[in-house]
């Protein structure tokens, strides 16, 4: 039984709820791929730590006394004992409450009780806490198991240049610790979705939309007008105003903008203490899309996304807020994902609207946001109404047409624009993933 089509257009159910997929999934795709983990705001001091989960494995995440921050397995080289209990924070060394092994925040076993007399011989080099390959990209750190996964910018191709548009505007920190949620449906559900399912926003999400969450065209253009900036009618720009891409390895994302160029850079929903650094750091073509945003939502293969959008704050008086968050969709069973969101602020904006961005994204992607409870409902429908033997064998369709790409465009990869009503995201990104699990059969 093939799982999936070639190009992806078809995806055999069974990829999503069966649990020898999802075995497969933990051999050939999480131990080979690099696995977002954090942000190195979470770990900025020597001896800050964070525990997260590695493909399967528990690890913390530590900034050792020497600066450099490394990826460990919670585990004791003894007998296998967890030395980090605790979620965060800040020390010299991690100690195993069974028989008192003791490591640096480097991983070097520093200390074995009785050791001159039990272990005589000992060599405390060979015995440091198991690493995994780390490495970052514009302050997010990765992991991975596998020595022979290419480096992260190999991998992560096209859409480098498509997070320095976001992450690398100026200098960002998590804001409080990643919110954390369980929820009863299978990884894939929202790493598709988040690749730009903009299909679903007007059904799924009609209530938010009739309640005004969206953002207010008028207000918008009040706070570039503020600024001394005027729109500029553009019909390139217009055409490019909502699009898909395609960057490679299953990497894809959305990008709606306002159709119209404007005299200034334009951020949208953020601390105007920012504008200006935000602009500084990007090439002119990088400018052109991060300006005059309002929603892009992206997913790395394969679980990691991003979203960044402008909301109105309702019922109060409070402008449009933007807000940036990133998600990982950690798989934990073929249909139950442990689901981490962190809020990214930038760091020289005001605390005020710090606060009033975490407002933002708590009514839309908290654990009890509007956005976050549509999108549950429907992810934990598909694994409910697929568990038997007919449903499963069922294929689920990622066959509807694009445009042709767009010629000529400074924008990496392969870009779509007009209605980003269509499926070549999802088909780039289950293409990958098949070729990942059949790589070994």
């Amino acid at each position: 039984m093939a799982l999936a089509a070639q190009d992806g257009s078809t995806v055999n159910r069974h990829s999503f709820h069966d649990e020898s997929v999802f075995e497969q999934e933990r051999e050939r795709i999480f131990k080979k791929t690099w696995q977002f983990l954090a942000h190195e705001s979470e770990v900025a001091k020597p001896g800050d730590y964070v525990t997260r989960k590695l493909a399967g494995d528990e690890v913390i995440v530590a900034r050792g006394d020497d600066g450099i921050v490394r990826v460990l397995l919670n585990s004791c080289r003894h007998r296998g004992v967890k030395v980090c209990p605790a979620d965060w924070g800040n020390s010299k060394r991690f100690m195993c409450g069974y028989h008192g092994w003791t490591y640096a925040n480097t991983g070097a076993l520093r200390g074995v009780p009785y050791d001159s007399i039990l272990y005589p011989n000992m060599d405390k080099k060979k015995f440091g806490l198991h690493e995994a390959r780390t490495d970052t990209y514009q302050g997010l750190i990765f992991g991975t198991w596998s020595p022979d996964t290419p480096p992260l910018r190999d991998e992560l191709g096209d859409m480098a240049w498509h997070l320095d548009t976001v992450f690398g505007r100026g200098e960002f920190e998590v804001y409080g610790p990643p919110i954390r949620s369980t929820g009863l449906f299978n990884w894939k559900s929202g790493s598709e979705n988040w690749t730009g399912d903009t299909y679903h926003g007007d059904v799924s999400h009609k209530t938010i939309m009739d309640a005004g969450l969206v953002f207010d065209f008028e207000d918008l253009l009040q706070s570039v007008a503020e600024r001394g900036g005027a729109p500029i009618p553009n019909e390139t720009t217009e055409k490019l105003a909502a699009l898909q891409f395609i960057a490679g390895q299953g990497h894809a994302g959305v990008i709606l903008r306002l159709p119209m160029d404007f005299n200034v850079p334009v951020f949208f929903g953020h601390d105007e203490n920012v504008w200006s650094e935000f602009a500084s750091n990007l090439t002119p073509e990088q400018l052109d899309i991060a300006s005059r945003r309002i929603v892009t939502v992206c997913t790395v293969f394969p679980n990691f996304s991003f979203i960044e959008g402008v909301q109105q704050n309702m019922g109060d008086d409070l402008p449009p807020t933007a807000t940036m968050s990133a998600r990982l969709w950690y798989p934990v069973s073929a249909t139950e994902t442990e689901v981490y969101s962190w809020l990214f602020v930038p760091k020289q904006a005001s605390a005020e609207w710090k606060r009033r961005s975490q407002i933002s994204l708590a009514r839309a992607f908290g654990l009890g946001g509007m956005l976050e409870l549509d999108d549950f409902t429907n992810w934990s429908s598909t694994a409910q109404a697929n568990r038997g033997p007919v449903g499963m064998s069922l294929d689920n369709d990622y066959a509807a047409l694009p445009e042709q790409p767009v010629e000529g465009t400074t924008i990496p990869g392969r870009v779509f624009a007009g209605s980003p009503h269509h499926d070549v995201n999802f088909r780039a990104f289950f293409s990958e993933w098949r070729r990942r699990i059949e790589a070994e059969a």
